[in-house]
């Protein structure tokens, strides 16, 4: 997601002289900076809103892109924002929803399927199972596609914060918040400068 208001500022700096487009521009890169830092915190919660994931967890794959005097707008790249596998879903003892007991016969939890909270509400994963990742080695939830001999394993996904950030309504939300924010961050870095430039 990019933020710039450039045709906003074109109008604006029509009649100004060299020094105050030097000032608009200086005031702009800080307004985007703040703005973008407004607007992280805001997807922040807008994937928290639906996703049961941590605010750290969250925050820490929405990357902010700065604005500059050459570069005059402000991003946030959520590309890093994967989709998390079932098991960060998984709450209490997982030992219960692996596949197998010792002897090799199915438990009763594991045949039940997995039972996990990625979102608002807490689901069960019918044939879903908790096993280990072959070159990983982590422990993840797997399920299986096809029948018989030909079924693959694959892993279960829970929650996907890049999803819910992409999503159109979730764009509209942080669009609108985009416009007010900078709006009154121009404003405000306008004032602080011109100030500065006055003593």
């Amino acid at each position: 997601m990019r933020i710039s208001f450039k045709s906003e500022l074109d109008k604006l700096s029509k009649d100004l002289n060299i020094i105050q487009l030097s000032i608009l521009n200086k005031s702009t890169v800080q307004a985007l900076n703040r703005t973008i830092k407004k607007v992280r915190t805001e997807a922040s919660t807008a994937i928290r809103e639906e996703a049961n994931l941590t605010k750290q967890r969250v925050d820490r794959e929405l990357v902010e892109s700065k604005a500059n005097k050459s570069r005059l707008f402000a991003a946030i790249n959520s590309r890093s924002a994967k989709a998390t596998n079932l098991i960060e879903h998984v709450s209490g003892d997982v030992s219960r929803f692996r596949r197998r007991t010792k002897k090799g016969a199915f438990t009763k939890s594991a045949q039940a399927g997995v039972r996990a909270r990625p979102y608002e509400k807490s689901k069960t994963y019918k044939g879903a199972f908790i096993g280990t990742g072959k070159n990983s080695g982590k422990t993840l939830v797997f399920k299986r596609s096809g029948k018989g001999r030909g079924a693959k394993l694959e892993v279960v996904h829970g929650a996907s914060p890049r999803t819910i950030f992409k999503r159109t309504d979730t764009q509209v939300r942080l669009q609108a918040k985009a416009r007010r924010e900078f709006s009154i961050e121009l404003d405000s870095a306008l004032r602080l400068n011109l100030r500065r430039l006055r003593r």
